[in-house]
């Protein structure tokens, strides 16, 4: 027997109910959600591949440092006296730069990030105190993880991350004046970009507010209270469904969950639903978008043809002007796309080499069925 109800009707005055998505929602749930653009994506990928980057020359350093006593061989011996000391911060202080040096030209080299702000972004993420805290065990694997040691004091290093942090910065600063130490630090970069920057930002689910971005993509969840349950421990069940049923449509998707409040249900329903069928809702007609919208936005993707045949591994080949000078210019641009199948190849002509290198791109794009 379904907990759910209707809700009533529109009241008067209301503004008239949406019949599609947002437009700018649904930018949002192809942007933000499950790692962002599909560039970024094929870029980790052409970087990284599938397998985690080796820290093997990391490890082998980092092992002289604790058979010298200068690095604690289990992350659970880790104290606030220790990483408080003078002696170690200062080491910190330096390492932490140390470390940001390469992970930033780990990022610009592998074109990871396209602005400086997204780079300071995206470092204060790697480098923050969880996110050292997290990656300790494969940072220091000579650690033993499974030891009810371990365990007992991974609660306390936890509320302590800063500690952790500290220790990890130090050593970077003590690997650096090693012999091989540059190599070691490169490896370690590659890691935390491929751990803490790529890996997190394809699989984290991103969405702050999945139930106001669903309600903003036209559709809606409801909730009540399970019938029986104790008033100390109350349970909710919620319901989320696309489209809204003041659309006037039928719902095609659903997703319900349980929480203990009705804002955890809502949330982690309208997270279920945008998680199995947000790429069908990004994808369909904008209900906010009149035609001359709609003829706006081809025209502007159309305009940035080329910067969207990027993003699928085309390039530009050549774009030279062949007439003589004393003669109106004429540029003639090849884009190439080349794959294991096959390899594409598109030449256009025009008056300026934007316009031939876009007029290519444009053909490009054809050809692969984007403008279908």
């Amino acid at each position: 027997r379904s907990h759910f109800s209707t809700f009533g009707s529109v009241g008067m005055g209301a503004p008239p109910p949406r019949t599609g998505p947002s437009a700018k929602s649904q930018r949002r749930l192809s942007d933000d959600f499950r790692g962002g653009a599909h560039a970024f994506r094929r870029r980790v990928q052409e970087v990284y591949g599938d397998d985690e980057p080796a820290l093997n020359e990391w490890h082998d350093l980092c092992g002289r440092l604790v058979d010298n006593g200068l690095l604690p061989t289990r992350l659970c011996e880790l104290s606030l006296t220790e990483s408080s000391s003078r002696d170690v911060e200062l080491r910190a202080l330096i390492g932490m730069q140390i470390v940001g040096r390469y992970v930033l030209e780990e990022m610009f080299t592998n074109k990871l990030v396209a602005t400086t702000g997204e780079a300071q972004r995206f470092f204060s993420d790697i480098a923050s105190a969880q996110t050292f805290t997290d990656l300790c065990p494969k940072l220091f694997p000579y650690r033993d993880p499974n030891s009810a040691e371990r365990r007992g004091a991974w609660t306390q290093e936890k509320e302590r991350a800063n500690a952790a942090s500290t220790i990890i910065a130090a050593a970077a600063y003590d690997v650096n004046r090693l012999r091989g130490g540059e190599s070691a630090l490169k490896q370690l970069a590659k890691f935390l970009c491929f751990s803490a920057l790529a890996q997190r930002r394809m699989t984290a689910q991103q969405i702050a507010n999945p139930k106001g971005l669903l309600l903003e993509l036209n559709g809606e969840t409801i909730s009540e209270r399970v019938p029986g349950t104790a008033d100390h421990e109350p349970v909710f069940a919620a319901e989320a469904i696309w489209p809204a049923k003041t659309s006037g449509e039928p719902p095609k998707f659903q997703r319900q969950a349980l929480g203990k409040s009705k804002k955890a249900a809502e949330a982690q329903a309208a997270l279920l639903l945008l998680t199995d069928y947000g790429h069908i809702i990004k994808s369909v007609d904008a209900g906010d978008e009149d035609e001359s919208a709609r003829a706006e936005k081809k025209r502007a993707r159309l305009e940035n043809a080329f910067g969207e045949a990027k993003t699928f591994g085309a390039h530009l080949v050549s774009c030279e002007n062949v007439r003589g000078s004393g003669q109106p210019p004429l540029f003639v641009a090849m884009m190439r796309l080349a794959s294991h199948a096959r390899t594409l190849e598109f030449v256009a002509e025009a008056d300026t080499k934007k316009q031939a290198v876009r007029a290519a791109s444009q053909q490009l794009l054809a050809a692969i069925g984007k403008y279908a």
